[in-house]
């Protein structure tokens, strides 16, 4: 959580496991697949926090859009768990 601090700084605190942001989207539905086709990648249970530094990491390696839209669905050190199906691909 980034909260202001003193002269204009801003404060970086940590925040409870419970208030990481949890969202949800199956790509098997029809809103799913709008979004899938929108260029949503699936984190699976990826939290924000992690999503965001695998962002950073992928984009400082010199890597495309559509280079890191395919690492950003792959889990490259255990950092998601993904389904059997997606896993052994």
């Amino acid at each position: 959580m980034c909260r202001p601090g003193h002269k204009g700084r801003a404060d970086l605190t940590s925040s409870p496991p419970s208030s990481h942001l949890t969202v949800a989207v199956s790509l098997e539905y029809a809103t799913g697949h709008a979004l899938g086709r929108a260029g949503l990648v699936s984190g699976y249970d990826l939290t924000a926090e992690a999503a965001l530094t695998k962002l950073i990491y992928l984009f400082s390696q010199g890597l495309d859009a559509g280079q890191v839209r395919e690492m950003m669905a792959r889990s490259l050190c255990g950092e998601m768990t993904l389904p059997a199906a997606v896993a052994a691909w």
